[in-house]
């Protein structure tokens, strides 16, 4: 079992041998009380005044900087802007204002597995938003990450920015309009022992959110990465179709065709075009008697493609589409 440790616990008083934490998560539960005993067997009283509430849940460790469900420490204060103590409408627990903007609880990111969203609008003069200062080393790589979104035509801006005698700085912008996951990299000055990330709206009556913000010490963008979901590709039913006739493929796939007779040749053309005049591939037999030729060409999904032939033999075309799942 992996220690953790808390930075805010139980409310004022002793405790004794055998207090147990109720958590959402069994397995965060029983190392927070490891933690406990330990401390117990150390000294026969702990100071209550260093801890905060008697019952402690998942998800209120979660924001304070303990492990989180990706195996990595968030460094910032309530990220997922889980608490709003001062009201929906006012700045979240941890954050602090950037000048005056507009603030709003709403719902999580897509995606996000706890907590709020924080909307941002600019109200004045843009550049308006939250922040939040972190304690660091120097000259170290931290990772940041966020779920983020505007209004279309907005523009979020994330800032970073240490407290070096030559400030290191990072800034982003972003302008999707729906949630999507961005991350960076910054490393601190020689001398910082102090970062700040500003999230802010661009420009004035601009739009924004953010969601679960992570800082954490070390490049590790790979763990922020979202999961790829394996795509299997099959190919779907045979279909015949005319020669000298002009069709839009709905799903990627290809073009089989041959040809029979003296002399006999098949052609295939494919492109963005709605005349799919492009030539991709030919095949042609030549001889007396009966000889077969053929062609096989992919199609992309959204082209043009038709299959033509020169004026002798018997021909055929068929479409076989290549699907996902």
């Amino acid at each position: 079992m992996a220690k953790v440790s808390l930075q805010y616990g139980f409310a004022a008083g002793t405790l004794a041998k055998g207090t147990q934490v109720k958590a959402n998560d069994d397995a965060l539960a029983s190392g927070i009380n490891d933690i406990i005993d330990e401390q117990i067997n150390a000294s026969a009283n702990i100071d209550g005044s260093k801890f905060k509430d008697a019952t402690v849940t998942a998800a209120k460790l979660s924001p304070v900087g303990l492990l989180n469900t990706q195996g990595f420490v968030n460094l910032l204060d309530y990220g997922n802007f889980l608490l709003w103590t001062d009201g929906v409408d006012a700045v979240p627990d941890g954050w602090s204002l950037y000048l005056t903007p507009t603030i709003a609880r709403d719902t999580k990111p897509t995606g996000s597995p706890a907590g709020y969203s924080c909307k941002i609008t600019a109200t004045e003069q843009g550049e308006e938003g939250i922040q939040q200062t972190i304690p660091v080393r120097a000259s170290t790589v931290y990772s940041f990450a966020l779920y983020e979104k505007v209004t279309a035509g907005d523009t979020i801006k994330v800032y970073l920015s240490d407290n070096g005698s030559t400030p290191s700085t990072k800034t982003v912008e972003y302008t999707d309009t729906t949630w999507t996951r961005k991350n960076d990299t910054i490393t601190t000055a020689s001398d910082a022992t102090q970062l700040t990330i500003y999230i802010r709206a661009k420009t004035n009556t601009d739009i924004v959110w953010c969601g679960e913000v992570v800082i954490t010490e070390g490049n590790l963008l790979k763990q922020f990465q979202p999961k790829i979901k394996a795509i299997q590709y099959n190919f779907g039913a045979w279909a015949s179709k005319s020669l000298d006739t002009v069709y839009q493929a709905e799903t990627d796939g290809f073009v089989v065709g041959w040809s029979c007779g003296s002399y006999s040749q098949i052609y295939g053309c494919t492109d963005s075009n709605s005349s799919a005049s492009t030539l991709r591939c030919a095949g042609a037999a030549y001889g007396s008697g009966t000889y077969y030729d053929g062609l096989m060409m992919p199609v992309k999904k959204g082209d043009y493609w038709k299959a033509t032939t020169g004026s002798q033999g018997s021909y055929g075309v068929y479409w076989i589409p290549l699907l996902s799942s």
